[in-house]
């Protein structure tokens, strides 16, 4: 299933399926002036995180709980590249906060994600790897928010071809 909005607005682009009991999500970046302007919304801070895109994690995370059955799932794995990955991170903190996803195993991955939050934020309890490749500086965007580690890769390019190009785990999804 495709996740967007029906009211004209993009917003955050996600797809997710399920697949051996194992619901994936991949969330896509700014494509759009309305991703630009959540993009934006990084003070004042909503518990911790950047204020776009915890709101966007949320009206993710509602649209997944309506419309997945949590009985028939026993791994999540999500992925976002940019922003969705920042997303991601948040949604998959929203997560962990309700008994439904408790005993649930949940990898993420953000490709090429700016910070999404303080320190307290970026401590996770689940498998989290974030991947950046060597050129790109989005991945230190905000400033003054705390910087996940980074496992790098590809060689170091000018920075919009850094931030475009993705290593073969986004392009496998």
């Amino acid at each position: 299933m495709k996740y967007g909005y029906e009211d004209g607005r993009r917003g955050t682009e996600a797809k997710f399926w399920t697949e051996n009991r194992t619901l994936k999500i991949k969330i896509y970046g700014s494509d759009s002036g309305e991703d630009w302007i959540t993009n934006l919304k990084a003070w004042p801070r909503k518990f911790g995180y950047h204020r776009g895109w915890y709101e966007e994690a949320k009206k993710l995370y509602i649209y997944i709980e309506k419309n997945i059955v949590l009985d028939e799932i026993a791994f999540v794995e999500v992925i976002g590249l940019s922003a969705g990955g920042a997303i991601g991170a948040i949604m998959c903190d929203l997560m962990f906060k309700t008994r439904a996803y408790m005993n649930l195993n949940v990898n993420l991955i953000t490709v090429n994600s700016p910070s999404h939050g303080n320190k307290k934020r970026m401590r996770k309890p689940y498998n989290y790897k974030a991947m950046a490749h060597r050129g790109d500086i989005v991945r230190h965007l905000p400033i003054l928010y705390s910087k996940p580690k980074v496992t790098k890769y590809g060689k170091f390019t000018w920075f919009w071809t850094a931030h475009n190009d993705t290593p073969e785990v986004w392009k496998q999804w």
